[in-house]
């Protein structure tokens, strides 16, 4: 699996002497695994129901830590590549921000995931 390659810091097109650069393999699923969990659900016009529900059902008044967790691995295992969920943790403060860490085996190894999703 062979994809464009996102800038880590921008999260715009990673670019290197003019070329555009590529990401294959386990880190291709790792950033396929970033983009699916920062997608909102409504944010593209074409299909108004693709994306993580944060506004329907994460950053809400008195969320539902259960729900959160079970929303967020059901997107993590529906991402191509991706076998098992191995390690998983979800931190929410008070402040609606989220940190989630988590590691995962998929076809070409493990993966490890550590990032503030929600802020």
């Amino acid at each position: 699996m062979i994809d464009l390659a996102m800038d880590i810091v921008s999260k715009d097109l990673l670019i290197k002497n003019l070329d555009l650069q590529l990401v294959k393999d386990v880190d291709y699923i790792r950033q396929s695994l970033e983009i699916r969990l920062r997608f909102f659900r409504g944010e593209w016009f074409l299909d108004v129901n693709a994306g993580t529900p944060y506004y329907q059902e994460i950053l809400v008044k008195n969320p539902n830590l259960p729900n959160i967790e079970n929303i967020l691995k059901a997107r993590i295992l529906e991402t191509v590549g991706v076998n098992e969920l191995t390690e998983f943790s979800l931190v929410i403060s008070g402040q609606r921000e989220g940190t989630l860490d988590f590691k995962a085996d998929t076809i070409f190894g493990p993966v490890e995931f550590s990032e503030t999703i929600f802020d």
